[in-house]
C-alpha cells in the first residue's frame, strides 16, 4: 500500500492530492446524488389566499393555525396572504409576522376610506384631499409601521379605482379620473420619505372587457413605473349569478376575463404582473363548460403560455356573495391541489461543488479529509426540519461526522453550507461518497434524498 506523501513533502504533494480528490469527489457526486436539479424556467407561480372577509360581522383577523389548516386542504403552504384594512386602522404586525417568518409574503390591499359610510359618499376621502395632505398624518403611521414589520410587503393601495364602488374611484365621490395619479404619487412619496423600502408597489385595477377600456384605465390611472413594482388585476368568474336590468353575468374562463388587460400591461410595462385576486362560482358551471373544477384547471394551465408574465395568482376563498371557496365542491377542491401542487409543492434540495482539503496538519496526519458542501432547496416551498442524515463511500474511506446534521429551514431558492469530516486510509487518492438527507414541507409530509 502506497502512505501518503511524508511531512517534509507535505505543501507540494498536498496540492496534487486535493486537486485529485476535488476533481473525483466532484464527480461522484454529481452523479450519485440523484436528487432534482434546478431548473432553467421560469420562476416558479407564487400562490397566495384571502380568508376570510374582515368586513364581515365579528370576523377576526386569520391565526396562523387557521393558515395552516388552509395549507393542509390545499396541500401545499401559501405564498402570499392578502388582508384588507382601512386607512384609520393599524397593520396587526404582530399577526403577520408568525406568517412572514414561515416564509410567506403579506399582501396588504390599504383602503383611505371609513367603512361604516356609504362607499361612494364620503366627501372626506376624496382623492384631492389625499392629495392634499389632509391624511398624512395616518399615511406616515401606516409607512413606519410597514417599515418596521422587517419582512417584505405587497402594498396594493386604492385598487380597483377604475370600477364605481369604491370612494377612491375616479368617477364617483366627487372624484374625477385625473385625481388618481397624484393621490397615489403622494402616498408613494411618504413612504420613500419614510424609509419603507420593504414596501413592494402593486397596482390593481379592476379588469378591463376590451382592448380599449383596458388601454384607457392605463393612460388614465397608471402612476408610472417609477412608482409601481407589480401590476396587478382583479377579476372573477361570476358564471350566471346575476341577471338584472343592470348587469346579466355570463360563464367565463380565466383567458377572457384577464386577456384584455393582461395584454394592455404587457404592451406598455416591462413590470411583473400578478393577479391580486380571482376565484370563481359554481353557478353556470355545467358538463359544456366543464364546471368550476375545469374553470381552475384550465386557468393554471393556461398561465405559462397564454400568461408568461403572471407571478404570482391570489385566490379569494371566501363565502361571500357566491361560494368562491376552492373547496365548494370535491371536484373544485381536487382540481385545485393539483393545480397548485404541479411540480411546486415539494421542497427539493440538490448538492452543489465541494471544496475538499485538510483543515489542519494534524488532520492530514490522522487522515481526516474536509469537506464543504452547500445544499439548495431549488422548490418553491420552505424545506422544514432539513437534516443530513449519513453518507456512505468506498475504499475504506468512512464519514466521521456525528449524525443527523441539523440545517433547520430552508426557504424555496435558499442554501445552506456545511461540512462532512471523512477518514481516508493511506494510499486511496480517489473514492466515492453519496450524501442522504431528509426534510419536510409545510404540512408535515416527509421527503427523503436522494429521491427514487
Amino acid at each position: 500500500m502506497i502512505a501518503w506523501p511524508p511531512p517534509k513533502r507535505f505543501g507540494s504533494m498536498l496540492r496534487l492530492a486535493v486537486i485529485i480528490l476535488t476533481v473525483a469527489l466532484f464527480a461522484v457526486l454529481a452523479a450519485t446524488i440523484s436528487v432534482p436539479q434546478a431548473s432553467a424556467s421560469a420562476a416558479p407561480l407564487e400562490i397566495g389566499v384571502f380568508f376570510p372577509d374582515p368586513q364581515l360581522p365579528d370576523e377576526q383577523l386569520p391565526s396562523l393555525d387557521d393558515l395552516h389548516n388552509f395549507e393542509t386542504t390545499i396541500g401545499r403552504q401559501a405564498n402570499v396572504f392578502l388582508w384588507y384594512e382601512e386607512i384609520g386602522e393599524d397593520f396587526y404586525a404582530d399577526a403577520f409576522r408568525p406568517m412572514a417568518a414561515e416564509g410567506r409574503t403579506i399582501q396588504l390591499a390599504w383602503e383611505p376610506h371609513d367603512f361604516s359610510l356609504p362607499a361612494t359618499d364620503q366627501p372626506a376621502y376624496r382623492l384631492r384631499n389625499i392629495t392634499a395632505g389632509r391624511f398624512d398624518s395616518d399615511i406616515r403611521r401606516w409607512a413606519r409601521e410597514l417599515r418596521d414589520f422587517g419582512y417584505p410587503i405587497y402594498f396594493r393601495p386604492m385598487c380597483e379605482m377604475n370600477g364605481d364602488w369604491v370612494s377612491w374611484g375616479g368617477t364617483v365621490n366627487g372624484n374625477s379620473p385625473q385625481d388618481y395619479i397624484p393621490a397615489w404619487r403622494h402616498v408613494h412619496d411618504i413612504f420613500v420619505q419614510e424609509g419603507a423600502s420593504n414596501v413592494k408597489w402593486v397596482w390593481s385595477p379592476n379588469r378591463d372587457g376590451s382592448t380599449h377600456d383596458a388601454q384607457v384605465t392605463f393612460n388614465t390611472y397608471y402612476p408610472g413605473d417609477n412608482y409601481v413594482d407589480f401590476i396587478g388585476m382583479d377579476g372573477y368568474n361570476w358564471g350566471t349569478l346575476y341577471n338584472t336590468p343592470d348587469w346579466t353575468s355570463f360563464w367565463q374562463s380565466f383567458e377572457e376575463i384577464f386577456r384584455y388587460s393582461y395584454d394592455v400591461a404587457v404592451a406598455n410595462t416591462s413590470k411583473p404582473i400578478v393577479v391580486s385576486e380571482t376565484a370563481t362560482t359554481e353557478v353556470g358551471g355545467n358538463a359544456q363548460n366543464g364546471g368550476k373544477a375545469q374553470w381552475i384547471t384550465d386557468a393554471f394551465n393556461t398561465l405559462p403560455t397564454r400568461f408568461p408574465r403572471i407571478a404570482m395568482l391570489t385566490w379569494f376563498d371566501i363565502n361571500k356573495e357566491t361560494d368562491w371557496r376552492v373547496n365548494s365542491s370535491a371536484s373544485s377542491l381536487a382540481a385545485y391541489k393539483a393545480a397548485v401542487n404541479k411540480g411546486s409543492g415539494r421542497p427539493n434540495l440538490t448538492f452543489g461543488e465541494p471544496m475538499v482539503y485538510w483543515s489542519s496538519y494534524a488532520d492530514y496526519q490522522q487522515n481526516s479529509l474536509n469537506v464543504d458542501l452547500t445544499v439548495e432547496n431549488t422548490g418553491s416551498t420552505t424545506s422544514f426540519g432539513t437534516v443530513v442524515t449519513g453518507s456512505i463511500a468506498n475504499n475504506g474511506v468512512f464519514c466521521q461526522s456525528p449524525m443527523p446534521i441539523s440545517l433547520g429551514e430552508i426557504s424555496g431558492g435558499g442554501t445552506h453550507s456545511f461540512t462532512l469530516k471523512y477518514f481516508v486510509p493511506n494510499g486511496i487518492s480517489r473514492f466515492q461518497a453519496s450524501i442522504s438527507a431528509s426534510a419536510e414541507d409545510s404540512i408535515g409530509n416527509s421527503y427523503s434524498y436522494p429521491q427514487t
